[in-house]
């Protein structure tokens, strides 16, 4: 614990440095352009030593969290100065995290066989939580990478998988809609790729207006067909029995149409994003979509109610919840 608070300070003390740099003295009198070069030379040549001093330090950690935690932070604040050394920080940080992965589905299946009971005890979600930390953090500065760390580091299903609990944390649903948006302003035309390959499988990610929003700027036609295409998809699908796809209709129509002529969605546009959602659908295929969350919530009708009284059985009544039929599902979703 000591030397995991150590190394903290110590990275602590790099950011500082490292802002430090951009912040002249006010009170000192104004040195000369060349020393001023020699002293940001020194400050960040110093700066950089100490952060090399971190990461050596934090391989002799024995807890896998806090190391790649330290690898982590590192690899990002050397990405400007030393791409090489931390594409390498990210990568072994990407490596301890699909063998803390790949330990905790081996311990759950370990409990399940030797379970009467439940087949697993709660999942642990530190290897969720370090993941995600990982892959969101290396789409700041390279896609590709992210989206290669995301495939490294994924945990295999445990041989049994009826705690939803254990599925969402082998899931990559969540994680990659994250990454989705998080990919779009670095790299739109990749994430228009990985979008439509959710929607091939069945996924509605409901990032998808802001990746519209950004590859508008870039590449107007790809836009457009992407937005056919997510249009088409979502007129497909019975909105009333996908909670996914209604999530993603309310996406694109909560920033109302977008302006005729206006060429992209974006915080210098004459119209501002609604709750952060831009205008992505020119006036027409808004009217279409518009017209079919209308139409899909007019055809649900009120389920009538056919459930018996409880009876009471060996002296007691049963009175736990009854599962909800599609018809009252669609009514609710309706």
């Amino acid at each position: 614990m000591k030397r995991l608070l150590t190394l903290t300070l110590a990275l602590g003390l790099f950011s500082f440095a490292a802002l430090a740099q951009d912040q002249p003295a006010a009170s000192q009198p104004s040195p000369s352009t060349e020393e001023q070069e020699k002293e940001k030379a020194e400050r960040e040549k110093n700066a950089y030593r100490l952060l090399d001093q971190v990461i050596d330090e934090a391989q002799s950690l024995r807890l896998t969290e806090n190391r790649v935690r330290i690898q982590i932070n590192a690899a990002d604040m050397l990405w400007d100065q030393n791409q090489g050394r931390a594409r390498s920080l990210f990568s072994m940080a990407g490596e301890s995290v699909a063998e803390l992965g790949r330990t905790q589905v081996a311990e759950l299946n370990r409990r399940g066989n030797q379970s009467r009971g439940p087949k697993f005890a709660p999942p642990n979600l530190r290897s969720f939580q370090l993941r995600q930390e990982l892959v969101l953090t290396a789409a700041r500065h390279d896609a590709t990478l992210a989206y290669q760390l995301l495939a490294v580091t994924k945990p295999a299903l445990p041989q049994t998988t009826d705690d939803p609990r254990t599925r969402a944390i082998a899931s990559d649903e969540s994680l990659e809609q994250s990454l989705l948006s998080r990919v779009a302003a670095l790299d739109p035309k990749l994430a228009a790729q990985n979008a439509e390959q959710m929607l091939d499988k069945g996924q509605f990610p409901f990032s998808l207006p802001q990746v519209i929003g950004q590859l508008q700027r870039q590449d107007p036609d790809a836009a457009n067909k992407l937005i056919d295409k997510v249009v088409k998809r979502l007129q497909a699908t019975n909105l009333l029995t996908s909670p996914a796809a209604a999530t993603l209709v309310q996406t694109m129509l909560v920033g109302g149409p977008r302006p005729p002529g206006e060429p992209a969605a974006d915080s210098n546009a004459k119209q501002e994003p609604v709750r952060g959602w831009p205008a992505v659908l020119e006036q027409s295929a808004y009217v279409d979509l518009l017209s079919t969350a209308v139409d899909t919530a007019l055809k649900a009708t009120p389920a009538q109610n056919t459930q018996r009284a409880a009876r009471p059985i060996m002296g007691r009544t049963n009175v736990g919840p009854q599962p909800q039929t599609d018809a009252q599902t669609e009514q609710n979703n309706a």
